[in-house]
Formats: C-alpha cells, sequence, structure tokens
C-alpha cells in the first residue's frame, strides 16, 4: 500500500508539474486546423492547461483585407451537487509593353548609298577610298577655288563632297537611334518602377490569392522596379548612387533634340548640295546619280522628322510621370515597401487564458472594406475548435458504498463459565459513504485525486459505534457524470475490553457488575465506489 501510495503521488505531480501552453497552429486562407502543439511536441487532440494559455497562431492570413477576431464559449462542466480557396490567378511575369503607349522610335532603313568614284584613269574606287597621291600633291579646301584640269577630277571632288555629308548623315543618324534607345530604356524603366507599386497594392487587396502568392509576387515587382535581383542589393547607399548616376529623361530628351536638328541639318546640308553645279561644272551621268540619292535622303530625312516629331510629343506627355518616378522619395518608397512586405508574416498570435473546462473557439474574419471587388459583404465564421481542459484543483462529491474491513475487529464480546469470549463479525464491513474528491483536471475522460469521505455501517449490530471516516486516491472516470474508484485507510471507533480485561480473563458478571467496554479508534483499509448522481 505504501508503494502504491508514492507511486500514485509520483503520477499526479507529474500531472500538475508538466503544465505548459496549448498552441494550435491555424491556416485562415484555408480554414483547416495546421497542427496542435504542447511541450514543442505534436499531439492528435488539443487539450489545455487550467490557469496557462491558449496560444492561437493565426497563418496565411491576409491582413490588408481582413481582420481576425476570436470568440471563445467557454465553460465548465455541469457537475450535479452533491453527486457526481485556392483559387489562384497568377498574374503574368511579364510587364506590360509600355513603349506601345507612346509609340516606339523605329527610324526608316537607310535608302540612300555612297557614290563610287572614277579615278582619272576609268577605274573605279570605293567611297572613301583615296587615290595615290605624290607627296607634294594636295587638295584644296574647298572646290570653289581648286584648280581643275579635267572633268573626271571635277566629279572626282563633288563625288568626295557628297559621300562625306551621306557619312556624317549616317553617323548623326546611328547617335539618333542610340538617344532613342535610352530614352526607351529611361521610360521602360519608370514606368516599371511605377507599375510596380501600384501592382503590389493591387495584389494586397486580392482576397483570392493566398497572402503567400501576395508575398512572392510583390517581392518580384518591387525586385524589377528597384532593379536589384537580390536582397542584399537593397542598400540605401548603393541605391541611391546607381540611380544618381544615371542619366535623367530630361537630359536624355534635350540631347534627342539636339541630334535630331543635327541630322536636319545635315539633310538640309546634302539637300542644296546640288548649289555646287552651278560653281563647277558636273558630268551629266554623275548629276543624275546625285539627285537620285539627293531623293532618298529628303524622303528619309521627312519620315525621321516626322517620326521624332510624334515621339517627343508623346515622350513629353508622359514624362511628368518619369521625372516623378526619378526622384529619390519614389525610390525609398519602393525599398521601403519590400522591406515591409519582405517582413510581414501574414499571420496573427491570440492569446487566450484557461478558465474553464471546456472552450469552443470561433474564428471570423471581418472585412476591412466591402467596396473591393471580390470582398466578402459579410463576416467569414470558420469552424470552431474545442478544446478540452486539463489541471486545476477541482472539488467533486459523490455518493455511493464502500468496502472495509479493519485490522483487529469488529469484535462481540461475551461471558460464559466467568469467562470472557469473542466472536469476529464479518471480516469486510460494508459502509453507506459519501466523498468528497480533491483532483487535477485532465484532458481526457480519467483523472486521479484525493478523496475524503465519511459513511455510516450497515448491519454491524452498533458494534462501530461512529461514522466511518474514509481517506485515499481516487480514479474519477468520466466528465459531467462520473463513477469514482476510491481506496486507502479508513478510521471508527470500535467496541474493545476496557480496564484491563482482555478476552480468555476471568469475570464474573452480576448485577452490579457488566462487561466493561469502551470505544477505541480503529483503523483499516476500504474500496468503495460512488457516483454523481443527480
Amino acid at each position: 500500500m505504501k508503494h502504491f501510495l508514492i507511486t500514485f503521488a509520483l503520477a499526479l505531480f507529474a500531472q500538475i508539474t508538466n503544465a505548459q501552453d496549448l498552441n494550435i497552429y491555424y491556416d485562415v486562407q484555408h480554414d483547416t486546423i495546421l497542427s496542435y502543439q504542447m511541450n514543442g511536441k505534436t499531439i492528435t487532440k488539443p487539450k489545455a492547461i487550467m490557469n496557462r494559455q491558449i496560444i492561437l497562431h493565426l497563418e496565411n492570413i491576409n491582413d490588408y483585407l481582413f481582420d481576425a477576431d476570436v470568440s471563445v464559449d467557454a465553460r465548465d462542466i455541469d457537475i450535479p451537487k452533491g453527486s457526481g480557396i485556392e483559387k489562384m490567378l497568377t498574374p503574368s511575369t511579364n510587364f506590360p509593353d509600355f513603349l506601345s503607349q507612346y509609340g516606339s522610335m523605329n527610324l526608316p532603313p537607310q535608302q540612300y548609298n555612297k557614290i563610287p568614284i572614277v579615278s582619272p584613269a576609268g577605274s573605279v574606287r570605293a567611297p572613301g577610298v583615296e587615290p595615290e597621291k605624290s607627296k607634294d600633291e594636295k587638295f584644296p579646301d574647298s572646290i570653289l577655288i581648286m584648280e581643275i584640269n579635267t572633268q573626271q577630277e571635277i566629279d572626282n571632288r563633288l563625288t568626295d563632297e557628297f559621300n562625306q555629308l551621306i557619312g556624317e548623315l549616317t553617323e548623326i543618324e546611328a547617335q539618333l537611334k542610340e538617344i532613342i534607345d535610352q530614352v526607351d530604356q529611361t521610360i521602360v524603366a519608370g514606368k516599371t518602377r511605377i507599375f510596380a507599386i501600384n501592382e503590389v497594392n493591387r495584389l494586397k487587396l486580392r482576397p483570392d490569392l493566398p497572402p503567400k502568392v501576395i508575398k512572392k509576387l510583390a517581392l518580384e515587382y518591387l525586385e524589377a522596379g528597384l532593379e536589384v535581383t537580390s536582397p542584399s542589393d537593397l542598400n540605401i547607399n548603393s541605391l541611391t548612387s546607381k540611380f544618381n548616376s544615371k542619366e535623367k529623361i530630361t537630359t536624355q530628351i534635350e540631347l534627342l533634340k539636339t541630334i535630331r536638328n543635327n541630322y536636319l541639318q545635315k539633310a538640309k546640308e546634302i539637300k542644296f548640295f546640288p548649289n555646287n553645279f552651278n560653281t563647277v561644272g558636273v558630268s551629266e551621268h554623275l548629276k543624275r546619280t546625285f539627285l537620285q540619292e539627293i531623293s532618298k535622303v529628303m524622303e528619309t530625312s521627312q519620315l525621321v522628322e516626322i517620326k521624332t516629331k510624334n515621339y517627343l510629343q508623346n515622350v513629353d506627355k508622359i514624362s511628368p510621370e518619369i521625372i516623378k518616378a526619378e526622384q529619390i522619395d519614389h525610390l525609398l518608397e519602393l525599398r521601403n515597401e519590400y522591406e515591409a512586405i519582405s517582413n510581414r508574416p501574414f499571420s496573427k498570435i491570440i492569446r487566450l487564458p484557461v478558465t474553464k473546462d471546456l472552450a469552443d473557439i470561433t474564428i471570423s474574419l471581418i472585412p476591412k472594406d466591402t467596396s473591393i471587388v471580390g470582398m466578402p459583404k459579410k463576416i467569414k465564421t470558420m469552424s470552431p475548435i474545442r478544446v478540452n481542459t486539463a489541471g486545476g484543483i477541482k472539488v467533486n462529491i459523490s455518493g455511493g458504498i464502500s468496502f472495509g474491513k479493519f485490522k483487529t475487529g469488529p469484535l462481540s464480546y461475551y461471558v460464559r463459565d466467568s469467562i470472557i469470549h469473542a466472536d469476529k463479525a464479518d471480516s469486510h464491513t460494508p459502509f453507506l459513504t459519501s466523498f468528497m474528491h480533491f483532483y487535477w483536471q485532465s484532458a481526457g475522460n480519467t483523472s486521479l485525486g484525493l478523496s475524503l469521505g465519511a459513511g455510516l455501517p450497515l448491519g454491524t449490530e452498533q458494534r462501530i459505534k461512529t461514522p466511518v471516516f474514509f481517506i485515499g486516491p481516487s480514479i474519477l472516470l468520466g466528465k459531467s457524470n462520473r463513477m469514482v474508484l476510491t481506496f486507502g485507510a479508513m478510521s471508527a471507533k470500535l467496541s474493545t475490553l476496557g480496564e484491563g480485561y482482555a478476552v480468555n480473563d476471568t469475570f464474573i458478571i452480576n448485577e452490579s457488575a457488566q462487561l466493561p467496554l469502551v470505544d477505541r479508534y480503529q483503523t483499516g483499509i476500504f474500496l468503495g465506489i460512488s457516483y454523481n448522481i443527480k
């Protein structure tokens, strides 16, 4: 019995000292319980500890759109007194064709060619390849003042002049295409930054997308807007240095206008090149060739002038937006938004005190703005979570019957032939018993406790003089209606011989001398079964 009581006490102590918080992990997006955890281990059924906490981890919740409200219907077990989505639409990762909004500048293909030069001997040489000259031979700076000996020299001089103009025009055209490409890149970069912040704000308000998807896509857009490939590139000093080193769109537009004007001016020079024909003679064949090439140049230059004019008009319309996107404030807004979303857990932790035997936890999602497209108009209520409570000292009363056995007795004394004799009564005595149970509430249907009780003997012919008292451990089975098994020690007053007499002593009975009996407490063991009865 001693060893059993020690084991029972250790088991009860382990229940009390092992009290920890219950962690419930709940996926709000899919209305699913992920796990229950206690003491760092996953458990299959939720059980809380009295006077501890239920820590509710709301995972995958879009807190841009919803507020989470948790209600708890907590109650004690009624023990009778005196008795015992995903719908996921993933946006395209390709950015819109921003250039289509203002018309990409595609210059017409070059329609003109340099004119071959005929040497004095009648052979043909390519443009830009000078004929062999003696060391003393020099060409004059202008065809207007040079000494001309033959028609062939005149044609060659004019051809050189014309080809030089064509070469300069071609070079300016290359510069024009290059600056237009730079403007296009600047506009795309600015539009991307604007698009990134707008798209991130739109993603936040998508109730159909899981928060994890929102976070992934938002970071991709912001990285594109900031022109970084990893979070390590987000250092504010490196970002500002990189963007400050870039040529601003206003500078690029001015440079584009300058190059455009240079192009048109050079085309104008080519247009008036035939004026030289009146000063020096030129062969009719070469004259026709010049005029054909000049016609091509003028046709192309007119197209370039029209396209650059339209291009600049459209760029001027959107340049204020691009200029704003180039500001450091917009850059910082992108970076701050990146940091905010990167560190946003899209989760919420709610701590609930445990004060009752049962708790039904209900999670509700309250829309912040019902005007958003796709947003539920009413509060969305999740499936309730029922949690049983363990722990806390509880007191319960039950009634039943117990069977006990005293170490000595009860005995029935009598005198025969002046000798004291004693007969043993029933070795197991029944008692009508009422118990008070003190126990540590478990989350299941079995609890351990300590019980105190009092009972009245049944059928002992008053050999047990007083109510019997009981004490011992109990096993409580059930919740609201419990059956209790109790075992332990009992004590009661039993009639025994007094005045030093013992069994087999001589005693003379007469009217003045009766067998001396006294009531003394005796101990024993018992086993009781009781029940909560309404």
